[in-house]
Order: C-alpha cells, then sequence, then structure tokens
C-alpha cells in the first residue's frame, strides 16, 4: 500500500503540492517501509500462507482453538514455576478440593502455600480471565469484517435518488484477503503475547511475594523458639543468682538484671507473636481464605545453591523476562497497527471517475439539476493523501516510545538481576560465617561463663553479655537464611524463570 504514496509524495515535492507535509527525511522512510513490506510479502508468499479467505478463516480458529487449550491447563502454559511436575501436580489437584484450609493446619509447606496461590489467588485468576478475553479477538478478524461488509453492501445497493457522488470502495477494501485481515489477525497475535506475559508477570510476582513471606514466616518461628530458649536459660540464671545472693556470694542487683533482660525478651517474644498473625494474614490473602485460617509451622525449604556468577544469567533475562516479552509484544502490535491504519488511511492508486458511484439519479432527462459529477476539480489547500498524515506521525513516535521501552525493560532487569545477586551473595557468606564459626563459638563463651561464675570466678555481666551475644548470633544466622531465601526468590523474580533449570514455554 506504500508504493502509490512514495510515488505520489515524491511527484508532489514539486511545484504542484507545495503544502505537502510530508519532508524529505519521511519519503525515504516512507521508501524504506516499502522496501521492507515487499520483502516481507515475498517471504510469506514462499513461506506459502493460506491460498484463500476459508483457509485464512481455518487457520486463525485453529489458532483461537490451540489457545483455548492451554487456558484450560495452565499450569502447563506459565513458565516461571513449574507446576505440572510430579512434586506440584498432587498439591494442585489438593488445592482444587475443599479440604485445602485444613491441610494447610497439618502441614504448610512452602510447595503447598505455592499451588494453593496458583489455583485460588484472585489477582492470578483475573490475569486469567484478562488473557481469556483477549483470545476472543481472534473471532472478530473474521466474522466482524464480514458482518461490516454485507451491511455495507446493502447501503450501496439501496437508491435513495438524494446526495452527492460518493467514492468508491476499491477492490482491495472490498475483498480485504489477504492484506488487511492477516494484519487484523497479527495485531490480535501480538496482543494475545502480550496478555500471556502478564498472566506471567502475574504468576511471578505472586510466586515472589509467597516465598518472601513464608521465609518472614520461618524467621519470625524461630526467632520465636530462640528468644524462648534464651528467656529459659535467664530464669535458671536467675535462680542461681538468687541461691548466691541467699548466701551472700551474690549482689542484689545481680537478680534485678536478669529481671530486666527477662522483660525485655518477653516484651520482644510478644513482638514476635504479632508479626507471626500479620504474615500468617498476609498468606490468607495470597491464598484466598478466611482472616482466621491457621497455618501449620512453617518449615524452612532448602536452601537453593548458589549461582556462581550473574554474568551467565544476563542473556536469559534479556531474552526471557516476561516484562521484555510484554514490551516487545506491544510495540509488533503498535507496529502492525501502523501498517493497517496506512491502509485505511490512504487511497487507492486511482482515485478518478471510475471509482465513483452516484448516489442521486436526478442528473439527467427533463428534470435535469445538475451534472453527474463536477465539471471542475476541488483543489484544498493541501493535497489529499495527506489529510490524516499528522496521526500516522504521532502514532510512529509512539510506535518508536514502545521500541525504546523495550530497551527500558531489559536495562531494569539487568540492574535488578545484578542487585538481587549481590544481595544473595552477601546472605550467603553471611550465614557461612554464622554457621561454620561464630554460632559455636558464641555457645561455648556462654557456657563458659555460666560454669565460672558458679564458681565465682567471673562477673555476673559477663555471663549476661555472653548470653545476650549467643541470642544475638541466633536470630542473626537466622536473618541471614532468611535474607538469602528471599535475595534468591527476587533473583527468579529478575530472570524470569528458575536458575538451575528452565522450560520452554
Amino acid at each position: 500500500m506504500r508504493v502509490w504514496m512514495a510515488l505520489v509524495v515524491v511527484a508532489s515535492l514539486g511545484t504542484a503540492c507545495r503544502g505537502a507535509r510530508l519532508t524529505s527525511p519521511e519519503v525515504d522512510e516512507l521508501l524504506a517501509l516499502h522496501r521492507a513490506d515487499a520483502r516481507a510479502a515475498r517471504a510469506g508468499r514462499e513461506a506459502g500462507g493460506p491460498a484463500d479467505l476459508a483457509a485464512f478463516e481455518a487457520q486463525v480458529l485453529e489458532i483461537r482453538k490451540e489457545w483455548d487449550e492451554k487456558l484450560r491447563a495452565p499450569e502447563k502454559l506459565l513458565t516461571f514455576l513449574d507446576f505440572a511436575s510430579p512434586t506440584m501436580q498432587p498439591l494442585v489437584e489438593e488445592a482444587k478440593g475443599g479440604g485445602f484450609a485444613a491441610s494447610l493446619a497439618q502441614d504448610a509447606t512452602l510447595d503447598r502455600i505455592l499451588a494453593g496461590a496458583f489455583v485460588r489467588n484472585p489477582g492470578l485468576r483475573a490475569a486469567h480471565q484478562r488473557l481469556a478475553g483477549t483470545i476472543e479477538q481472534y473471532a472478530q478478524v473474521t466474522y466482524l469484517d464480514t458482518i461490516l461488509r454485507q451491511y455495507v453492501s446493502f447501503l450501496r445497493d439501496l437508491d435513495t435518488r438524494v446526495g452527492p457522488t460518493v467514492p468508491m470502495e476499491g477492490v482491495a477494501k472490498r475483498f480485504p484477503f489477504p492484506g488487511t485481515l492477516e494484519l487484523k489477525a497479527a495485531i490480535v497475535g501480538h496482543a494475545v503475547e502480550e496478555a500471556r506475559a502478564r498472566y506471567e508477570i502475574a504468576l511471578q510476582d505472586l510466586v515472589t511475594e509467597v516465598r518472601v513471606t513464608y521465609a518472614d514466616s520461618v524467621f519470625v518461628f524461630r526467632s520465636i523458639a530462640n528468644t524462648e530458649e534464651t528467656l529459659r536459660y535467664l530464669k535458671q540464671l536467675e535462680e542461681t543468682a538468687r541461691g548466691k545472693l541467699a548466701t551472700g556470694a551474690a549482689q542484689k542487683t545481680h537478680v534485678i538484671q536478669t529481671q530486666v533482660q527477662i522483660s525485655q525478651l518477653e516484651n520482644d517474644l510478644v513482638s514476635l507473636h504479632r508479626n507471626g498473625d500479620t504474615l500468617r494474614a498476609r498468606l490468607n490473602a495470597l491464598l484466598d481464605l478466611p482472616l482466621g485460617t491457621p497455618f501449620a509451622e512453617p518449615v524452612s525449604p532448602r536452601m537453593p545453591p548458589f549461582p556462581a556468577s550473574v554474568e551467565s544469567l544476563y542473556d536469559r533475562a534479556a531474552s526471557g523476562q516476561p516484562a521484555v516479552l510484554a514490551a516487545s509484544a506491544r510495540a509488533a502490535r503498535m507496529a502492525t497497527m501502523i501498517e493497517l491504519a496506512e491502509q485505511a488511511t490512504y487511497p487507492e492508486l486511482s482515485p478518478g471517475l471510475s471509482l465513483m458511484v452516484g448516489i442521486s439519479h436526478a442528473t439527467g432527462g427533463s428534470g435535469k439539476e445538475r451534472e453527474p459529477f463536477s465539471t471542475r476539480p476541488k483543489i484544498k489547500p493541501d493535497p489529499w493523501f495527506g489529510t490524516k498524515d499528522a496521526y500516522l506521525r504521532e502514532a510512529r513516535e509512539r510506535e518508536r516510545g514502545a521500541r525504546l521501552r523495550v530497551t527500558e525493560a531489559q536495562d531494569r532487569t539487568a540492574y535488578r538481576l545484578h542487585e538481587a545477586w549481590n544481595q544473595l551473595d552477601a546472605a550467603h557468606r553471611l550465614f557461612e560465617l554464622y554457621r561454620d564459626v561464630q554460632l559455636s563459638q558464641a555457645e561455648e563463651a556462654y557456657s563458659d561463663a555460666s560454669s565460672a561464675y558458679a564458681a565465682d570466678r567471673v562477673e555476673f555481666l559477663n555471663v549476661i553479655d555472653a548470653l545476650r551475644q549467643w541470642l544475638r548470633f541466633l536470630l542473626d544466622a537466622d536473618r541471614a537464611e532468611r535474607d538469602y531465601h528471599r535475595a534468591y526468590a527476587r533473583l527468579e523474580d529478575a530472570l524470569g524463570g528458575p536458575v538451575t533449570r528452565r522450560r520452554d514455554p
């Protein structure tokens, strides 16, 4: 469709069309686009597209049928997490039943909660419905156009005997196959791919939030256990101090200092229980369960292997991140819509009298009032082919902006990947430091100080400090493990899939 425009625009750069809005660079761009269209058309003919309109309609319906089948099995459609694996599939089926809440009260593992979120989360289900609604657009590619053509044909055959002559539709518009219909199918295809990517984004956001919340829950439960154990040691120490006070071997301040530490830890314990209630409420919301649904004590998941480097993940993230795929599909859809708008906006190559039809028949005989056609051409200030150039130029600029959005999504993905890997590395190093060295040393220091205090060899403050340091190291080690799981979840979120394996869409 652009070849006639390129020729007319080149011709109009002379004196005949001084009011033309297209500049020389735009003419070069149109010619380049025309060559690209010609190459694409040749490639399409060589690839062997549908032979006729009926075959094209059958092809579109087959594409829609394939998408409908995928929608009925979303665990196979989505790739961020493998819900069709032998481990997850039974949990997914369990989550669809009525006893899911009761199973959480017995065993609240991370996989069971992830399966429940996949089945029950309202946000993910809404994204599924949006994809289903977008797939329904395939029905408009052929059926709606056929209905509109029938209506236009009916109006064209009406003999109203009033009104001026109007342009007759060209052959390409009466028989839009394969030009405009293929473009419409391509537009719907890009829209469906974008909706599918948005569905994948909804899943990865949900899985990441569940993983982070679950890691926080494990940390809170462990903190409660460590605090309760420290309270037990403090109460034992208080009894020891009271016994030594009764014999005159200790001071009253030793008992008071112990009671102060006990009061502080009891207050921390209440705060930890409140945090646990908040995290359970968050999980209930993600699973679409009543607010007071109980959960069993969370089980710490196995720590996934630490990736040796982040450089090997950049290429996967740039090409497989759903945010990048959604931006790419949106840009491709805009480019196809612009091509369709050009075909709808610009007229045929020959807008002469052969493409004009008279509506009024009172143009001859004794009742003749005017000529069938105008005897003088009506010259407009601007060329007739440039009336909607401003709209198309705006659309092209927006399409260039959409292409830049793809680059922006790739850059943001690379940054998020790098940031998550750095956080993962810091948490990994800190956890190994506490696990291999400091935890055992802090426990040994408290044991030695407690024994020495009972034998009157050290000051009481040394025992208190050793016990507080041991509790701090226990909490810090658990916090480092929690941060590792959180950073790993965000790393896979930035990557757009599992670190150790990747399913093909």
